[in-house]
C-alpha cells in the first residue's frame, strides 16, 4: 500500500515537507541545559518557558479572526517567517531579561499560525472534495515530524558539540524561515472578505464573540476546551523540566540527550500511524479515554522505578501516547466546528492552552526545585483523572455534517 496518493502529494506536499523540517528543531531536549548553563534555576526557566503562552494570550483569538478574515496562508506565512527570526536573535543574548522579552516576541508571532494551520488544510480538503485524506493527513504528518526528530537527534548531537548549545536555536530559526518559503507554493481556498482596513477590528471582535458564544454553548466543544486545558498543564509538567534533572539524578549525560530525542521521535513515528489504524468515526472519544487510562500507569511506574533502563522506556511511554492522541484529538475536535468559524474556534482553543501552559512551566519549575522532577512527573498523570471524567460526559448529537 502506498504511503501517499498521487491527489494527495499533489494538494498537500507542502505541509508534509514542514513536518519534515523537524530535522532542524532539536531545541526541546537542550533547551533545560543551555539555560541552565546560563545560571537560571528551574524556577525561573519554568517562567521564561512560560513567556511564551503568556505573550501569546492576548494575541491569540484576534489572530485567529485574522486568518478567517484575510486568508490563512498569509497568517501561516507570516507567523513562520517572524518567529524563525526572533528565534534566531535568541542565539545572540545572555541577559535574562532579553531573553524573555524575545521569548515574548516567538509566543505572539505563532498565534498567527495557532488555528490557522488546521483550518487552512481542513478547508482546502472540503473544497477539493478530498475529505477522506483528512484523518490520514494528520497521523501521517505526525509521523513525518518524527523521522524529523530521529534525524535531528543525530544531528543536534553533532552540531552542540561542534558549534555548542547556541545553535540550537540558528537551527530552530532556520526550519522556520524554510518552512515559510515552502508554503509559499501551498494552495488556499479562501474568498477574501471585502473589508477596509478601518473595519477590520470590529469584524475580528464580531468573529471573536460569536466563535466564543458557539463554543460556550456547544456541549461537546465545551468539555474539549476544558479538557484541552487541563492535558495542556498535564503535559508542561511532563516535559524537559521536569524529566531532565530527573534522569541527570541517574547519571543521565548530557550528550545522551541527542540520542534520547531521536528515541523519542522513533516512538513518536509509529504511534500516529497506530492511532490512525485504530481510528474509526464515532471511536474517537474511547481511544482518548484508553490513552489517558495508561497516563495514570504511567505516573504509576515513575514512583516505582529507579533505574535508567526502566525510566526511559517509561519516558518513552508518555511520548507515545501524546503523539498516539495527537491525530485523534485534532479530528475529534473539528468534527463540531463550522466553516466560517474554524480558524477563530482554533485560536480560541490555542488562547486556553497558551493560559494553561503559563501555569504549567510556571508550576513545573517551581514543583522540581520544591518536591523534585519524579513527584512532578506524578503530579502529572493525576490530571488524566479529571480528563477521563469529562470526557465521558461529552454528548456527541451536535456534530456538523
Amino acid at each position: 500500500m502506498r504511503f501517499f496518493s498521487k491527489e494527495e502529494l499533489k494538494t498537500l506536499w507542502p505541509f508534509y515537507v514542514d513536518g519534515l523540517l523537524m530535522i532542524l528543531f532539536f531545541i526541546m531536549p537542550f533547551m533545560f541545559l543551555y539555560f541552565s548553563a546560563l545560571g537560571f534555576s528551574a524556577t525561573q526557566i519554568g517562567i521564561l518557558f512560560a513567556i511564551w503562552p503568556l505573550a501569546s494570550i492576548l494575541f491569540e483569538i484576534p489572530t485567529g479572526a485574522i486568518a478567517d478574515i484575510y486568508g490563512r496562508k498569509f497568517s501561516v506565512v507570516l507567523g513562520l517567517l517572524l518567529n524563525g527570526i526572533f528565534m534566531i536573535m535568541l542565539s545572540f543574548f545572555t541577559n535574562y531579561f532579553w531573553i524573555i522579552l524575545l521569548m515574548a516576541l516567538m509566543g505572539i508571532s505563532m498565534t498567527l499560525t495557532s488555528g490557522s494551520f488546521e483550518a487552512w488544510v481542513v478547508d482546502l480538503l472540503k473544497k477539493k472534495k478530498m475529505e477522506n485524506f483528512l484523518n490520514g493527513f494528520f497521523s501521517k504528518r505526525q509521523s513525518i515530524m518524527n523521522v524529523g526528530i530521529i534525524l535531528s537527534g543525530f544531528l543536534g548531537a553533532f552540531l552542540v558539540s561542534i558549534f555548542g548549545l547556541g545553535i540550537i536555536w540558528i537551527a530552530g530559526g532556520a526550519s522556520f524561515l524554510i518552512s515559510a518559503f515552502f508554503y509559499i507554493f501551498a494552495e488556499e481556498d479562501h474568498e477574501k472578505k471585502d473589508i477596509k482596513f478601518k473595519d477590520s477590528f470590529k469584524e475580528i471582535w464580531k468573529q471573536s464573540k460569536t466563535t466564543i458564544n458557539y463554543g460556550y454553548k456547544h456541549s461537546a466543544l465545551f468539555y474539549l476546551f476544558i479538557i484541552a486545558f487541563i492535558f495542556s498543564i498535564s503535559t508542561t509538567l511532563r516535559g524537559f523540566i521536569a524529566w531532565t534533572p530527573f534522569l541527570t539524578s541517574f547519571g543521565f549525560k548530557e550528550a545522551w540527550f541527542g540520542l534520547l530525542w531521536s528515541a523519542i521521535g522513533v516512538v513518536g513515528f509509529f504511534a500516529p500511524l497506530i492511532s490512525n489504524k485504530l481510528l474509526k468515526k464515532g471511536k474517537e472519544k474511547n481511544l482518548l479515554i484508553i490513552a489517558s487510562i495508561i497516563g495514570i500507569v504511567q505516573g504509576i511506574f515513575v514512583i516505582l522505578f529507579n533505574n535508567l533502563y526502566l525510566l526511559i522506556p517509561t519516558l518513552l511511554m508518555g511520548t507515545f501516547l501524546l503523539n498516539f492522541r495527537t491525530p485523534i484529538r485534532m479530528t475529534y475536535f473539528q468534527r463540531f466546528i463550522p466553516n466560517e468559524l474554524r480558524a477563530t474556534m482554533g485560536s480560541v482553543r490555542g488562547l486556553l492552552i497558551g493560559i494553561a501552559s503559563v501555569i504549567g512551566l510556571s508550576l513545573s519549575g517551581l514543583l522540581v526545585d520544591l518536591i523534585g522532577g519524579r513527584y512532578t512527573l506524578v503530579v502529572s498523570a493525576s490530571l488524566m483523572i479529571p480528563m477521563i471524567i469529562l470526557y465521558l460526559r461529552i454528548r456527541e448529537d451536535k456534530e456538523i455534517k
